[in-house]
Formats: C-alpha cells, structure tokens, sequence
C-alpha cells in the first residue's frame, strides 16, 4: 500500500520535455499530489507518492530524493535516494 510514501524530487525541464519521461513516472508507480515548475531553478518539483519511497509520520514534511535512471535499451532501470 502507498499509504504515507511520501516524497518530493526535482528533475530538469529539458528532460521532463523527453519523449520518455512519462516511462520513468511509470516505472517508479508515481502518483503526483502536486508538480509546479520552479522558473528561477528550471527545473520541476514533483511531490507525490511511490512505493520507492519511505514512509513518513503524519504530520511530517515528505523527504527530497535523488534518482539514478539507468537507460538500458528497451528497460529502464531506476534507484530513489534520499537526501
């Protein structure tokens, strides 16, 4: 269950514009609550909800992650780090 999997990411706009970035959200099982574009940064801030991610308390602020994406032809492999 995705019940408090929380988290937040930032990722370039360049490569939200990719053909495949949507393989990505796909993949990692991404359910956005919120994405904005950050114009002064150029980049995206997603915040939602993965199975990727850690679980949070209530009441508490969602963890920033970093994430590896390892292009590998016809599959797509990911790791989530949190900062």
């Amino acid at each position: 269950m995705l019940k408090r999997r929380l988290g937040r990411f930032y990722v370039d706009a360049d490569i939200v514009e990719h053909d495949n970035f949507h393989e990505v959200l796909t993949k990692m099982q991404f359910v956005p609550f919120r994405v904005e574009m950050i114009y002064s940064r150029d980049k995206f801030e997603y915040i939602g909800t993965s199975p990727m991610f850690d679980q949070v308390e209530p009441g508490c602020i969602e963890p920033e992650y970093d994430f590896l994406i390892y292009d590998l032809g016809m599959n797509i492999k990911m790791a989530c780090i949190r900062k």
